[in-house]
């Protein structure tokens, strides 16, 4: 829910890779449970330990500061009380999901990432548990608080598959694009 931005050009979600080889995200599709459905067709490697930032919008001037590794303009929309991110491998095998709901516990901070938990990582908690999230202290860009493309808060320490690490989902000060 980004406060610097609007939801259009600010929402951001992050994913990591614990392992320790790199992995290319080309034919892998990110979506949800109804009708947002994005197919990435070119190379995104997600490094050994490291992270992608995947955003509505690439733009740095617009998106609130988010270097992103990936645009996918209107193939993916967070709304704010209720959504799920759904990521599948080239094989379309589910590699992780995250849901919200209006009554679940997870973390809603208005100008503020939800992060996953150290804890949660390492034991590959499911990613849905609202006790495995927490808001991210870190400021970045235009003001927002979040760690696109970094080590965040609930630093992440797993040793498992591509994990959903981070999500912006309500930018203020640009529209979601």
């Amino acid at each position: 829910n980004p406060a610097k931005v609007t939801d259009t050009n600010g929402e951001w979600f992050e994913i990591y890779n614990p392992t320790s080889d790199p992995v290319d995200l080309r034919n892998w599709s990110i979506g949800d449970e109804g009708s947002d459905h994005y197919v990435v067709r070119q190379s995104v490697v997600v490094p050994a330990e490291g992270f992608a930032v995947i955003a509505r919008n690439g733009d740095v001037a617009v998106n609130g500061g988010v270097d992103a590794d990936l645009a996918i303009g209107t193939g993916m929309v967070l709304y704010n009380s209720q959504d799920e991110i759904v990521i599948h491998d080239q094989h379309g095998r589910s590699v992780d999901e995250v849901r919200w709901s209006g009554s679940d516990l997870m973390p809603r901070p208005n100008g503020g990432s939800m992060s996953r938990s150290a804890a949660s990582l390492a034991a590959f908690a499911p990613s849905d548990d609202a006790s495995e999230w927490c808001t991210t202290s870190d400021q970045f860009g235009a003001g927002d608080l979040g760690t696109p493309g970094a080590v965040n808060s609930c630093t992440p320490q797993a040793n498992n598959a591509i994990v959903i690490n981070e999500i912006h989902r309500d930018p203020d000060q640009a529209d979601d694009s």
